[in-house]
């Protein structure tokens, strides 16, 4: 745990923002290696240049922080009072980010400036997407650095204990109790996903299946690691009718595991469709 890596010039520089920050680093310079490994392949749409992921950097790392903020605010109305009101909504600074808005934000405004550049949307999201996944894997050691999305107690040796440093994230009645590094969990199941979407993206010529199988694996990873997660109060966890608590993240990863396994589905069938009648 360090909450503050080191000083620069009497300023503090946090663990979290300098690991988000090299979060959106990694994704863009694994990005921009596998659009290179890509250059002259002739059954590649065109478009697919690195300067199309270095423009749209900015502008999806604004719409992903901005759009992890919003659902925090929804999750936490009371944000949003005796917090300046509207300003509440942009306040980042105060912590209180949900990531699954940060995909959504991150993703549509990906999209959209893709598409405003006359871009195939599905290969160049596939190219991205390992990047993304990578990206999260460095993020989240951020979070573990300031002890932040903590985990449940646990007996277990590999149980974390979590000092009293100064800017910790930490309820002060869990300092020095072993505790699940869920941090760490989510960390892992990111690098799987990215692992895993970038060998079917070598290996798939079928634009879109990456994609798919990255979002149906990480929202299943996800939702296995939340029931280690401590940090209830924050992440919100709701219970509908007749059905178990769940976290806001639990809740959401169902339909995007659906929507990953669909799409992937659906695209699989229709590559197969299309070979199907070119050798016919």
């Amino acid at each position: 745990m360090r909450p503050i890596l080191f000083e620069l010039s009497g300023r503090p520089i946090h663990s979290f923002g300098a690991f988000v920050a090299l979060g959106f680093l990694a994704a863009l310079g694994w990005t921009l290696l596998e659009t290179r490994r890509v250059a002259g392949d002739p059954e590649r749409p065109p478009g697919l240049v690195p300067s199309l992921y270095v423009d749209a950097l900015w502008r999806v790392a604004l719409a992903g922080v901005l759009g992890a903020r919003l659902l925090y605010c929804a999750i936490h109305p009371e944000e949003l009072r005796g917090a300046g009101g509207a300003i509440g909504l942009v306040a980042v600074w105060r912590g209180g980010l949900v990531w699954y808005g940060g995909l959504a934000g991150g993703l549509l405004t990906g999209l959209l400036f893709v598409a405003r550049r006359r871009v195939a949307l599905l290969p160049a999201l596939d190219l991205a997407t390992p990047g993304i996944w990578l990206g999260l894997a460095v993020g989240r050691l951020g979070c573990y650095l300031v002890a932040d999305d903590w985990g449940r107690p646990t007996g277990g040796p590999w149980g974390v204990r979590f000092p009293p440093l100064p800017g910790s994230m930490l309820e002060p009645r869990l300092l020095g109790v072993p505790l699940h590094p869920a941090q760490l969990y989510d960390s892992l199941n990111a690098l799987v996903v990215f692992l895993t979407a970038a060998i079917v993206l070598r290996r798939s010529r079928c634009p879109g299946r990456a994609s798919g199988v990255a979002l149906a694996l990480y929202a299943a990873g996800r939702f296995a690691v939340e029931h280690f997660r401590g940090d209830d109060l924050a992440r919100g966890v709701f219970r509908l009718p007749g059905l178990p608590a769940l976290s806001t993240s639990q809740w959401l990863s169902l339909p995007l595991f659906a929507a990953g396994i669909a799409l992937a589905a659906a695209l699989s069938v229709r590559a197969r469709s299309r070979a199907s009648a070119g050798d016919g």
